[in-house]
């Protein structure tokens, strides 16, 4: 999984007509006529079976090049591939402390090859388009509630209780142990693990002072604020990974990059996304949304060349 580029589960899929769906998708006989499967039919199946069924059955229509493909399994039901157990975990863990909708996870499978490091996530399929797509044609009234929602939704990641050790919550994604970090803040080769508050300032201070010997930060810049909370959160909140359904209900989705980071991460992130809605007023959804916090967009700012061009310094 590319650092800055997260692959979307459903967000850049543009439904074609149910026929064209029907003469690929996997079918069952019912009464003398073709219906279109369901994961009830097919959540009996073991393993291998499965994995082959993602394999064969067709690809879902992406709106942006990402670094894996999605397979939609039947009618209810997409496959993607190169998924870890964090993002699992993510997906359950907000499933079961918050109201925020996000597709069920049906299965997942180790890959062969992957030695318990990823594998096949079999989960719910959500017919919806992805928020830029949407964003243009709503009115003035359903971007204020879309924007008041996504708000409730940051709020409600921030209030998961985090699993504790005995240094506090540690930085990261989900999971027994440290685990490396990825996403726009890490660059392309990622961060850590981390095992403590302690290590990740420390590693974005020797960022700091890297692009400061090369003249590309300036000698007074602010240090990484370490000072706010560790919560949970997305880390790449951005309109291709938010999608809104038939009824209008909001749904996040791609949680790969999710974890326990600074509390003003979230708003770092979304600032360098939310440009592609147009208009000038990005940055202030970020800022309601997430919260202000420019002081500490300002560092990443000072630290970008170290992040993609000295992350061996």
């Amino acid at each position: 999984m590319g650092a800055v580029s997260s692959s979307s589960i459903l967000g850049f899929f543009q439904p074609p007509p149910i026929l064209a769906i029907s003469q690929q998708m996997p079918m069952k006989a019912e009464q003398g006529s073709n219906v279109l499967m369901s994961w009830s039919d097919i959540q009996h199946l073991p393993d291998d079976e499965l994995l082959e069924l993602g394999r064969t059955s067709p690809a879902v229509p992406l709106m942006k090049p990402c670094d894996r493909t999605i397979h939609r399994v039947c009618m209810d039901t997409v496959t993607k591939g190169l998924v870890s157990t964090h993002e699992v975990a993510a997906l359950e863990l907000v499933k079961s402390t918050t109201t925020i909708p996000v597709p069920a996870v049906r299965r997942f499978i180790f890959e062969p090859d992957s030695h318990g490091q990823h594998g096949q996530l079999f989960m719910e399929f959500i017919p919806a388009r992805t928020l830029d797509q949407r964003w243009p044609h709503l009115s003035l009234w359903r971007k204020l509630i879309v924007v008041w929602t996504l708000r409730g939704y940051v709020r409600q990641l921030r209030k998961i209780p985090l699993p504790q050790t005995d240094q506090g919550p540690r930085p990261g994604p989900l999971g027994d142990k440290p685990s490396e970090c990825e996403g726009l803040l890490f660059g392309d080769y990622g961060g850590g693990p981390f095992n403590n508050y302690s290590e990740l300032t420390d590693w974005y201070a020797h960022k700091l002072a890297v692009a400061q010997k090369m003249n590309k930060a300036p000698n007074n810049a602010r240090p990484f604020d370490n000072t706010r909370p560790l919560v949970f959160t997305h880390l790449d909140l951005t309109p291709f990974n938010i999608i809104l359904d038939d009824s209008n209900r909001l749904w996040i989705i791609d949680w790969g990059f999710s974890g326990i980071y600074p509390e003003w991460f979230e708003y770092a992130c979304m600032m360098r996304n939310w440009q592609v809605l147009g208009g000038w007023y990005g940055k202030y959804i970020c800022q309601f949304v997430a919260g202000r916090f420019e002081r500490q967009y300002q560092f990443i700012l000072h630290i970008a060349w170290a992040l993609a061009r000295g992350m061996f310094m």
